[in-house]
């Protein structure tokens, strides 16, 4: 689809955007594509006030889903990523 965001270099850059909308939608939030939008550049993922990518938001799209939930428990549990697991939908300390 040629509406599809794209970083600087032509990449693929809103599927983190899209799947929090897509979660959000499923859970009833109103505007949910703007709820998302807002959420992601608070976290420091998108630059404020746009959709574009920070290199934050460039690393952590790099990463894909699984990657982003063992990046999320590992810091929660404060453990390093290579010692976090991920099979069927779960996120576990190895």
């Amino acid at each position: 689809m040629s509406d599809q965001l794209r970083d600087e270099h032509g990449r693929f850059a809103a599927g983190m955007i899209d799947r929090l909308h897509s979660i959000m939608q499923s859970k009833g939030v109103p505007n949910a594509r703007a709820e998302a939008v807002a959420h992601l550049q608070k976290s420091g993922v998108l630059k404020p006030g746009t959709e574009n990518l920070t290199p934050l938001g460039l690393a952590r799209t790099r990463m894909g889903p699984i990657e982003r939930a063992k990046d999320r428990y590992a810091r929660a549990t404060d453990r390093d990523r290579s010692e976090i697991g991920h099979k069927a939908g779960r996120t576990f300390v190895k």
